[in-house]
């Protein structure tokens, strides 16, 4: 069966582990945005959603020793405070035709691991914190959105909606995490990307796209640079 979380609170060094994996989904127990689990390590594991029925998305706080959500169907709908440290999520996976939201806030810097979906959108924010994603699929049509807001770069792995739509909007940067690798950071038929503060591509060498249909590519309020090395002859 389902598990509805009202307040299961493990403090700073402590870890929630919770499992509806047999048959089940893991949801808020009550429409509202109070903190439904608080530990160091919070391990999810659900068969039709975390946080999928409307209204009932999980609010989490810090998970900054280790965070994974997996779901055998079903969205995942996310809304996380982190505290005093930065978080890496290990893996973010959902399967059927569902969907990835996750959301940050708490000033600190996130990582994604791992994150995939089968054949639905995958939708990551962090708020006043730099943003990377380390390896990111969304499958079949299923677009990526990546996006920082106040402050933050947006660091690249390996991103790949592949024949749907990749958005990236960075308050600060957009840049390749790792220095001149040569390997496609951005794989999909259409690519916008939008910097506000530090350029694209501007440190560790140029972003890698492949777009297959149409790639754009904007800075904003410093106007800073872009270097882009595509791989498949869509125009920015």
């Amino acid at each position: 069966g389902d598990i509805a979380v009202g307040s299961v609170d493990a403090g700073a060094a402590g870890s929630v582990i919770l499992d509806a994996s047999a048959a089940g989904e893991i949801l808020d127990a009550a429409a509202d945005a109070v903190v439904d689990i608080t530990a160091a390590s919070i391990d999810l594991d659900a068969a039709t959603g975390v946080g999928a029925t409307a209204g009932r998305q999980l609010e989490t706080s810090r998970g900054n020793t280790a965070y994974t959500v997996d779901s055998t169907a079903g969205n995942i709908d996310i809304d996380h405070t982190a505290v005093g440290a930065a978080v890496s999520v290990g893996a973010l996976n959902t399967g059927g035709t569902g969907t990835i939201n996750f959301d940050q806030t708490g000033a600190q810097a996130l990582t994604i691991t791992s994150s995939t979906t089968n054949h639905g959108t995958i939708t990551i924010t962090n708020d006043d914190g730099n943003l990377t994603a380390t390896s990111v699929t969304a499958g079949n049509a299923g677009d990526v959105s990546l996006t920082t807001t106040t402050s933050g770069n947006v660091l690249l792995g390996s991103v790949d909606a592949t024949g749907d739509q990749i958005t990236i909007n960075s308050a600060g940067a957009i840049d390749d995490a790792t220095a001149a690798n040569n390997t496609n950071d951005l794989v999909a038929a259409t690519i916008d990307l939008t910097a506000a503060s530090g350029g694209i591509g501007q440190n560790n060498g140029s972003v890698d796209t492949n777009a297959t249909v149409s790639l754009s590519a904007h800075t904003t309020a410093d106007k800073g640079s872009i270097h882009l090395y595509e791989t498949a002859g869509a125009g920015a």
